[in-house]
């Protein structure tokens, strides 16, 4: 109910994650510790017959029927294709004729929350009309042994829905956005064949570009840094420019470009991944009129090393030639360099008016990793 009443409020999100969540978690802990936490009976739970009475409550009424429940979740498969592919997710999909999502939402409904405590709870302290005075609704024992059912199905479902997500995983992949350059569909199963790997296996590794674009506040760019992150990838490559208007003398609005790649079991991004990184990025920039444009990037680091280098040394004509050789001596070719020369005062104890050197830096992009720096600071990219 808070999130529908929060979600059209700008950077709720944010502010909820920064201001208030930690604060949530550890109430949360305090109020059942002390409402649900001391009400349980130790001494009655660790009998074999309240163990063997929650054992078999869990195994059936608690676990078993919830998994039972997807079976309502049944879909028709859209293609052969998919149907073969949800067979070889697992055993069960192909023995048993299972559905992946009839496992996810099974294994989804097997999740007790505290409240199921807090009813088991109010039931063995409540008295009941028509019994003997003093008689609780649930029995000291019964109640050990529901407590004991609870805590095996709390125990249980994270480690079913865990395999019911992989399984599901493996029978739908995610299929890389035509917006990124991908296919944007799932290949047939004589293609990924033929190809020799499958559609997910083929961009794993690839970058792709966001662009932004944004009205300026403070603290936006480590913002942006880590919703970047929180969303599943690593920035390899990240320009921003500042713009500033003439009457004010502070950043008015700014443009950035982050080169990303995926990070860890997140292999790729469709469609419906992508407009959640954009909702996301959107809730950071707190912007009505903000852009964020998704690009395909040329770079298949996959298959490519890449390097980069940055140099800072003092300044002689035949600085960059001796550099760009000494990369092809290694096997290297400059695909992107920038070239500055900058004035710097000398090195050591000097007086304040001390004459300056010209320094050059020199920066490239992309190569297979080779060779070291010298004891002047240089910055190169290079790739076979």
């Amino acid at each position: 109910v808070a999130g529908m009443c929060f979600v059209n409020v700008p950077r709720s999100q944010q502010i909820w994650n920064s201001q208030m969540k930690r604060v949530v978690k550890w109430m949360v802990r305090f109020f059942f510790a002390a409402s649900v936490g001391f009400a349980v009976p130790v001494s009655e739970m660790f009998t074999w017959d309240a163990f063997g009475n929650g054992l078999l409550l869990a195994i059936g009424p608690t676990i078993a029927t919830k998994l039972f429940s997807g079976i309502f979740a049944y879909t028709r498969y859209t293609s052969p294709e998919a149907k073969a592919r949800a067979a070889k997710a697992s055993w069960i999909t192909k023995y048993c004729h299972a559905q992946p999502q009839q496992l996810l939402v099974g294994a989804a409904m097997v999740a007790r929350g505290e409240f199921a405590y807090m009813v088991a709870d109010t039931a063995q302290s409540l008295t009941y009309e028509g019994g003997e005075p003093g008689q609780r609704m649930l029995a000291p024992g019964i109640y050990a042994s529901v407590v004991w059912a609870l805590v095996m199905a709390t125990v249980a479902s994270p480690i079913l829905f865990h395999w019911a997500l992989a399984v599901y995983g493996r029978a739908t992949p995610i299929v890389r956005s035509r917006t990124i350059g991908g296919s944007g569909e799932v290949p047939s199963a004589s293609d990924e064949k033929a190809e020799g790997k499958d559609e997910q296996d083929k961009h794993t590794g690839r970058g792709f570009v966001i662009r932004v674009a944004s009205r300026h506040h403070i603290g936006v760019q480590r913002e942006l840094l880590t919703c970047l992150h929180g969303t599943g990838v690593d920035v390899l490559e990240a320009h921003v420019y500042g713009v500033d208007h003439v009457s004010t003398e502070h950043v008015d609005a700014f443009v950035a470009q982050y080169v990303v790649i995926s990070r860890g079991s997140k292999k790729d991004f469709d469609d419906e991944k992508l407009e959640e990184m954009e909702h996301a990025l959107l809730e950071v920039l707190d912007d009505r009129d903000a852009q964020v444009i998704f690009e395909p990037y040329d770079d298949d680091f996959s298959k490519d090393g890449a390097v980069q280098i940055e140099l800072l040394v003092q300044h002689h004509p035949d600085v960059l030639h001796e550099i760009t050789d000494a990369l092809a001596t290694m096997g290297l070719d400059v695909l992107k360099a920038d070239v500055t020369h900058t004035k710097q005062p000398v090195h050591g104890h000097t007086a304040i008016h001390a004459p300056s050197k010209p320094v050059s830096r020199a920066n490239s992009f992309k190569g297979k990793m080779g060779g070291g720096t010298s004891a002047s600071n240089e910055h190169f990219v290079a790739g076979r």
